[in-house]
């Protein structure tokens, strides 16, 4: 994120909260669940400005970003 503007934060933090809470379901989409949790495999949270996932392997995180993280945020 950049340094030295005013609002960056709090842009990032509805970007995130767009992105990455629960979407309540339209006509045409199903309702998608926060990625914000414990999965027992895997576990993601953003922070500040950054974001902190963690993960039992390499295929269980994978997994996460692949199915989860990349379809929100593309």
């Amino acid at each position: 994120m950049a340094q030295g503007l005013t609002r960056a934060l709090y842009t990032y933090y509805v970007f995130i909260d767009m992105t990455f809470s629960f979407l309540p379901s339209t006509q045409s989409i199903a309702a998608i669940l926060s990625i914000i949790r414990d999965n027992r495999e895997t576990a993601f949270s953003p922070f500040i400005n950054d974001y902190n996932g963690a993960a039992v392997d390499f295929n269980s995180m994978a997994k996460l970003l692949h199915e989860q993280y990349f379809p929100r945020v593309v």
